[in-house]
């Protein structure tokens, strides 16, 4: 298949919108093939579309789905009552969460956006850092807020 340039798969993308979540769903599929009682960690769980797909692959003991933002929190939760079944699919953790890389911070500042639900964000570090799609006007962010963070190893 050979390498893909950023600029391919945008182009990719705006004629097939949903491709990277099924790529991801395959690589994901491709990596544990044939493997036996391995967790997975979904970090940004969102919804939970890879959530669900996750838990159902052959092989998989758990997934935490991992999500810090309460508003989507909901959804998330509301997937997985509709959904979720133990005969078919393996454990299912959800924790409300986000994950960091500072062994010294056990907390977070986060943006979320009513206007664009699932576009969330820790805050900016500093001034002149951006958050996640702070460029974009039209992405409206609630007063920013703080949630548990800790590190993925804790």
């Amino acid at each position: 298949m050979g390498e893909r340039t950023l600029k391919q798969f945008r182009d990719i993308l705006s004629k097939k919108p949903h491709f990277h979540e099924e790529f991801l769903t395959n690589t994901c599929r491709n990596l544990v093939a044939g493997k036996k009682d391995f967790v997975i960690v979904d970090g940004g769980a969102n919804t939970g579309w890879h959530t669900m797909r996750f838990a159902r692959m052959p092989g998989c003991a758990c997934v935490y789905a991992i999500e810090a933002d309460p508003h989507i929190l909901e959804k998330l939760r509301a997937t997985i009552e509709k959904w979720y079944n133990s005969r078919d699919y393996c454990e299912l953790v959800v924790v409300e969460q986000a994950l960091q890389d500072d062994p010294q911070k056990n907390s977070i500042e986060w943006h979320s956006s009513p206007s664009h639900p699932g576009r969330a964000s820790i805050a900016s570090l500093g001034e002149g850092s951006q958050t996640i799609h702070s460029h974009d006007p039209a992405v409206a962010y609630r007063d920013a807020f703080s949630v548990e963070a800790p590190t993925i190893d804790t």
